[in-house]
C-alpha cells in the first residue's frame, strides 16, 4: 500500500530512526519542531501534543513491553506513527518555500492524520500496560512456587505426592517455619542475634517492646481485624490492603499483602528498612506475620489517614501551617534516608504514603519498594522503573537509572500539590497542560500570577512571599535534568527558613482542637 505520506518521506532517512523508541522519537519531534522554517504553528502545536504523550508513557517500562510480542506489537505500531510524524515535521525546515507553500493545504491535512493515528495507538497503552502486568505477576508466583512449599488458596498443605496426611502436613510445616526463621535471620543478622531479637514460638508471643519486634499469629490478627473485614478497611495498593484494627487495647494498622508470591520481596525489604532505622518522621513497626501463606506487616495507626484523603476531599481543607509542617515531615524524612550512612532511595513518593497523625507530624510509608542508592563511587544505580505515573522522574524513566533526585522530583510534585490542591494529571485542564507541572509552569516563575495557582480552599491564610519561596523551590525539584534540582537536605534547610514558626504554630493549634 502506498504510503499517506508522499513525498515528505523523502525528508529524512527511515534507517535513522531505527532502533529509537517512542520517547527518543518525541525528543526528536520536539527539537526538529522547534527549527521548522514553515507551519510554525503547526509544529508547536504537535510538539505540545507529542510532549503531553511523553508524559503518559514514561512511566512505562517500554524495554520491558517489547520483550514479549502480544505487547510490542501496538507499541511497535505507536512509534512508526512517531516516525512518520518526525519526518513530517522535519519536512517544513528542510524543504524549500515554494514547495511549501504549494503543498501547505496537505501538509495541513498531513498533521491531523497524524495526531489521529498516535490517539489510535495510544487507547491502546493501557491495555499493554496491564497485559505486562498479569504477565509479571504470573513470573513472580511461578518463581515464588518454585523456591516455597505449596499451599492452597485457604492456606491448606497441597498433597504433591502420595503419602500419609499427617506426616506430609507435619513435613511442611517444619519446612515452612525453617524458611521463614532463614527470612527472619537475614533482616536482623546486622543486629543482635535471632535468640536476643525475637521469639519464634508463637505461643510465647509477648506485646512488642521498644525496639524489639513482635511476632504476631494470624489469628491475632484475624481476631483484630474482625476477620479482615470489609468494614476495617482504611487503605489499599496495588498488591496490599491495611486494616484497622485492636491489639491488646492498642490501635494498630495491619498491612496484609494479597497474593504471597507478589509480596514477599516487598514485605522483606520493608522490614529490614524499618528494623534498623528510627527517626520520627518514618513509619513505626510493630511487628509481622508470616504464616499459612499469609505475609502481613504491622504498624502504629496514624488517626489522620494519610495525604491523599486530604488532597482528594473539600469538606475539612488543610490549613498553611499544617501543608508546611507536612512538607517539612517529608523532608525530613527523605533526608535522613538520604544520608550517606543510610543511603537508601524511596522510589514511590506520593500523597498516599504520607502517613498523618493527630497533630499532622507526618510519618513516611511505603518503604517496601525502597532501594539501596549507588556506592563505590557510582553517581545511579540501574533498576527496573517503579513508580506512580504522574511522579516519576522523566530521567528514571526514560533510562532506568536511578539516584536520590528521583525522590526529589517527586517531593516537588506532592508540594505542588500542597501549594495548589491540584491533582497530578487533570484531563480537563488543556491537552498541554493536563500534567501539574506543565499547568504550574505559567504561575510559579511570578509572584504575580502565583495567585492564581494557589488552592482556593485557603483564602488569603497565607503570606504570598512565603508561598512564592516554596514555588520557586517547586520549580527547582521538579526539573528535568536530575543535575539541576537540590539535594534533599538542601531543600530541608528552605523549608525550616522559610516558616520556622508556622510549623510551630500548627502543633499548637492542632493540639486544642
Amino acid at each position: 500500500m502506498a504510503s499517506p505520506w508522499g513525498p515528505i518521506g523523502d525528508a529524512a532517512s527511515v534507517a535513522q530512526l531505527l532502533g529509537l523508541d517512542a520517547v527518543s522519537l518525541i525528543s526528536l519531534i520536539v527539537t526538529a519542531a522547534a527549527k521548522a522554517r514553515m507551519h510554525k504553528t503547526k509544529c508547536k502545536a504537535f510538539s505540545d501534543y507529542a510532549q503531553m504523550v511523553c508524559a503518559l508513557i514514561e512511566p512505562l517500562n517500554l524495554s520491558e513491553f517489547n520483550a514479549t510480542p502480544v505487547t510490542r506489537a501496538p507499541l511497535q505500531r505507536l512509534e512508526d506513527a512517531l516516525k512518520k510524524s518526525y519526518l513530517l515535521v522535519r519536512s517544513c525546515q528542510d524543504r524549500s518555500f515554494p514547495y511549501l507553500f504549494i503543498m501547505g493545504w496537505k501538509i495541513e491535512r498531513q498533521f491531523r492524520t497524524a495526531e489521529l493515528e498516535i490517539d489510535r495507538y495510544l487507547k491502546l497503552i493501557p491495555l499493554v500496560n496491564l497485559a505486562e502486568l498479569h504477565k509479571l505477576r504470573r513470573e513472580r508466583r511461578e518463581s515464588t512456587r518454585n523456591d516455597q512449599p505449596q499451599h492452597s488458596t485457604y492456606g491448606d498443605s497441597v498433597q504433591n505426592a502420595p503419602s500419609s496426611s499427617g506426616r506430609s502436613g507435619r513435613e511442611t510445616n517444619r519446612n515452612y517455619m525453617h524458611v521463614v526463621k532463614d527470612a527472619l535471620y537475614r533482616i536482623f543478622k546486622s543486629r543482635k542475634s535471632l535468640k536476643d531479637q525475637i521469639r519464634v514460638e508463637s505461643e510465647q508471643a509477648e506485646v512488642s517492646q521498644e525496639g524489639q519486634l513482635r511476632i504476631f499469629r494470624l489469628n491475632e490478627l484475624r481476631e483484630a481485624t474482625n476477620c479482615f473485614a470489609y468494614q476495617n478497611i482504611i487503605g489499599s495498593g496495588e498488591f496490599t490492603t491495611v486494616y484497622r484494627g485492636i491489639v491488646d487495647n492498642i490501635p494498630v494498622a495491619i498491612k496484609k499483602w494479597d497474593s504471597y508470591a507478589d509480596g514477599l520481596q516487598e514485605w522483606e525489604n520493608e522490614m529490614n528498612v524499618l528494623c534498623n532505622m528510627r527517626h520520627p518522621n518514618l513509619i513505626k513497626l510493630l511487628g509481622c506475620c508470616n504464616g499459612h501463606n499469609e505475609i502481613i506487616l504491622v504498624y502504629e495507626l496514624m488517626n489522620n489517614g494519610d495525604l491523599e484523603q486530604f488532597l482528594s476531599r473539600g469538606d475539612k481543607p488543610l490549613s498553611w501551617e499544617q501543608r508546611i509542617k507536612i512538607a517539612t515531615g517529608v523532608a525530613r524524612a527523605l533526608a535522613f534516608l538520604h544520608t550517606p550512612e543510610n543511603n537508601i532511595i524511596h522510589r514511590v513518593i506520593k500523597p498516599a504514603v504520607i502517613l498523618l497523625g493527630r497533630e499532622f507530624n507526618v510519618k513516611l510509608s511505603g518503604l517496601g519498594c525502597s532501594r539501596g542508592g549507588p556506592t563505590d563511587g557510582a553517581t545511579r544505580v540501574s533498576t527496573q522503573l517503579m513508580g506512580t505515573a504522574g511522579y516519576i522522574d522523566p530521567v528514571y524513566a526514560m533510562t532506568g537509572h536511578l539516584d536520590a533526585k528521583a525522590d526529589v522530583y517527586a517531593f516537588g510534585i506532592v508540594m505542588l500539590q500542597l501549594l495548589s490542591g491540584l491533582k497530578v494529571f487533570d484531563h480537563s485542564r488543556p491537552r498541554q497542560k493536563q500534567h501539574l507541572v506543565s499547568f504550574a509552569s505559567g504561575f510559579i516563575t511570578d509572584e504575580n500570577n502565583l495567585r492564581g495557582f494557589m488552592d482556593p480552599k485557603l483564602g488569603n491564610q497565607y503570606q504570598l512571599n512565603h508561598a512564592f519561596k516554596l514555588a520557586k523551590l517547586c520549580q527547582m525539584c521538579v526539573s528535568h535534568e536530575g543535575y539541576l534540582r537540590p539535594h534533599m537536605q538542601t531543600v530541608l534547610e528552605v523549608l525550616e527558613r522559610i516558616a520556622p514558626v508556622q510549623v510551630e504554630a500548627c502543633s499548637v493549634s492542632s493540639a486544642s482542637e
